[in-house]
C-alpha cells in the first residue's frame, strides 16, 4: 500500500459518494477531514471511517461557514493539501 500522508478535506461526506471518496483516500494512508453541514453526521462519518479522521460542520452555501471550517481544518491539520469538493448546494 501507498503512503500518501496527505490531508484532505472532503465536503459532503457525512454519507454516500463524498463518504465513498474519504474512505478511499483514508484506505492510500491520507488523513482526512470529514466535513457535513450536519455536525452529528460528519461525526458519525469520521468514527465509521475510523483511522485518522476528524469532523467539522461547514455548509458551502454559507461563505462565513466555509471560511470558519478551513480555520478549524487547518488548526486542526496543520495544512490542508487537498480539497474534494464533493458538496453540492441544492437547486
Amino acid at each position: 500500500m501507498r503512503k500518501a500522508n496527505r490531508v484532505i478535506l472532503v465536503t459532503g461526506s457525512g454519507s454516500g459518494i463524498g463518504l465513498a471518496g474519504a474512505r478511499a483516500f483514508l484506505e492510500i494512508g491520507d488523513r482526512i477531514i470529514v466535513s457535513d453541514t450536519r455536525l452529528n453526521k460528519a461525526e458519525a462519518a469520521a468514527h465509521a471511517l475510523g483511522g485518522d479522521a476528524f469532523s467539522l460542520a461547514m455548509d458551502i452555501t454559507d461563505e462565513s461557514s466555509e471560511e470558519q471550517g478551513f480555520a478549524l481544518a487547518r488548526a486542526e491539520a496543520g495544512r490542508i493539501d487537498v480539497l474534494h469538493a464533493n458538496a453540492g448546494s441544492p437547486a
